[in-house]
């Protein structure tokens, strides 16, 4: 079956047409079985899970408590921290003395069992994210709206796919996007493909805007880019295109630094087919030539 054009495979569509229409491009290429619950993928799904259900739309003031309460079970021993998700009652009596008010008590203490997994370093990371988002929470209020995992439909390209952004910040003259990483490959924000489709995704609801600017939430690597909204429809332009030659069939292979997730890539990072890209494959293994049968005429 085809790969739709969508958000998280943009940069690879945009510059290899034929990984979207693999079974045609490779012979005997079969999809692989893929696990998303598996390994670091179920990690970063439970980690989004939780961002997106206590971090979005919380108020910046709540958002900074939550902050103290990651930072301060961070810092606790592994056997404290697991006493505490294990028992409601000495976890109410460690939050007492954490916050005032019972309404953020209450909800810290139903969601702190959910951290019991987790490494000090995740929950700095987690505790980062939220002074991060009630800063950006806060520069944005009264301006626009705040969706956290609202599906939208990609109406301005030809295959009109279906979207869903971590979190889309819109109103006349704001358009932000921010996404939510844990993996450990630092992505950048700057011309992030992924980041753009989101943002062309929203671009019709900030008629007003200017400027538009992504986020990546990343342990060790939380940062944005802004640049104009001119910029980001010449980036549609091509990605129109790019959308067109899928549709046509185009079956070129071109191998470039997009393909690190590709199933056919033979030294992807990502779940792999048996049959490989053979124009990555030659680019990897390129043919062995006789120095002395090439010169012999010269």
């Amino acid at each position: 079956m085809p790969k739709r054009f969508s958000a998280s495979s943009a940069a690879q569509l945009m510059s290899c047409p034929g990984s979207a229409n693999l079974e045609l491009a490779i012979k005997g290429y079969v999809e692989p079985i893929r696990d998303d619950a598996a390994g670091a993928k179920g990690v970063g799904t439970v980690l989004h899970a939780f961002m997106d259900t206590h971090f979005t739309n919380t108020k910046p003031t709540v958002l900074r408590e939550y902050a103290v309460a990651l930072e301060r079970f961070a810092g606790t021993y592994v056997t404290r921290r697991r006493e505490l998700c294990d028992d409601v009652t000495q976890r109410v009596v460690w939050l007492n003395h954490l916050f005032q008010d019972l309404d953020i008590l209450d909800a810290v203490n139903e969601w702190l069992p959910e951290l019991r997994p987790y490494p000090p370093k995740t929950l700095r990371f987690l505790a980062a994210a939220a002074y991060y988002m009630a800063d950006l929470f806060e520069r944005v209020a009264g301006r626009a709206v705040i969706s956290g995992e609202q599906s939208v439909t990609a109406l301005w390209l030809p295959s009109t796919p279906p979207t869903t952004p971590d979190v889309a910040i819109v109103g006349d003259s704001v358009l932000e996007i921010v996404d939510y990483k844990t993996g450990a490959i630092k992505v950048e924000p700057t011309d992030n493909d992924q980041l753009m489709f989101y943002a062309a995704c929203w671009l019709a609801l900030a008629s007003e805007a200017t400027e538009f600017t992504v986020h990546v939430v990343q342990p060790d690597n939380i940062s944005s880019w802004t640049a104009p909204v001119s910029y980001l429809r010449k980036w549609m332009e091509r990605a129109i295109a790019a959308d067109k030659r899928i549709q046509a069939k185009d079956l070129t292979l071109v191998p470039s630094d997009h393909c690190t997730f590709c199933p056919a890539n033979p030294w992807g990072r990502g779940d792999k087919s048996e049959a490989k890209c053979p124009a990555q494959h030659k680019l990897l293994y390129p043919p062995v030539y006789d120095e002395d049968e090439l010169f012999a005429d010269s």
